[in-house]
């Protein structure tokens, strides 16, 4: 069965690369899987690959698992026993929802939407979590009237059914007018190796440090630390071009916040001895 997610008219304004592919293929059971790590696919399904790209990027096709350049060898990891948390799904149209809890007390519906790059919440949502939106960044983002600054900011905590993840980044945006409902988006969702199940509505979320096999650094692979050093770059990149135009406190005060997020990348890296060709 094929999973029609939702499709957001609200995209975060990124260059093609920002946030890479999304790989989607559906096992012998029927089970639709997404991942943005081809080396995770199992050889038998790798000639059926859909790729999701951001918007520019061309469809593309897996083609046998090519040889992969040399990188030093990961740190080594005490093994664990494997696990993955499994989240009820409910239907709404085309849409599949979870309900999430943020800093441990707001349970809002949100829309699974792998192709946002940051989670969405309404702005009802982060009024009853007391967020101070004077102090956010500022990101740029496409409606379908044009290119907008929305807030963004950090919950302190989001869970997902039991799947944790502490300092998760959201977009302060209502995409349904009079509900409190937003997306879940890539800053909570790629911590895990997604599978949705839709013959149980349900979704698997899969800590990226369980896939077999795969090279990480900091519990992360290779995709994740690209991912994020683009994300930030390509912000202090587009907020400079606005102060370029205009000069105002909120832009500068966005400018320090992606600054400072991509050096504590940095040092994070540094510390868990990321190759220096994915931070670029």
């Amino acid at each position: 069965m094929r999973v029609i997610l939702w499709a957001c008219v609200i995209l975060l304004l990124q260059i093609p690369w920002s946030w890479g592919a999304i790989y989607k293929w559906t096992d012998n059971n029927g089970q639709v899987h997404f991942t943005d790590n081809p080396a995770t696919i199992p050889d038998a399904y790798r000639d059926q690959i859909e790729t999701h790209t951001s918007k520019g990027m061309p469809p593309e096709r897996l083609a046998p698992r090519p040889s992969q350049p040399k990188v030093p060898a990961s740190p080594s990891r005490t093994a664990r026993p494997p696990r993955a948390f499994a989240v009820p799904l409910k239907r709404a149209g085309n849409s599949l929802i979870v309900r999430a809890t943020l800093n441990g007390f707001a349970r809002v519906p949100l829309i699974v939407d792998t192709g946002a790059s940051v989670t969405v919440i309404a702005t009802k949502t982060a009024q009853r979590l007391g967020l101070n939106l004077d102090r956010a960044a500022m990101i740029p983002m496409r409606s379908a009237s044009g290119v907008f600054l929305a807030h963004l900011t950090k919950v302190r905590s989001m869970r997902v059914g039991d799947a944790i993840v502490k300092d998760v980044e959201v977009v302060v945006h209502d995409i349904s007018p009079g509900r409190e409902r937003g997306l879940l988006g890539m800053s909570f969702l790629d911590h895990f190796n997604v599978t949705i199940h839709t013959l149980q509505d349900a979704m698997n979320l899969r800590p990226l440090d369980q896939i077999a096999g795969a090279s990480l650094y900091g519990g992360k692979p290779q995709s994740w630390w690209q991912n994020k050093f683009r994300f930030y770059r390509r912000q202090v990149s587009l907020i400079e071009a606005y102060l370029s135009k205009q000069n105002s406190p909120q832009l500068e005060q966005s400018r320090r916040y992606f600054r400072s997020e991509l050096a504590s990348l940095e040092r994070r890296a540094r510390l868990a001895s990321v190759p220096r060709a994915w931070r670029y």
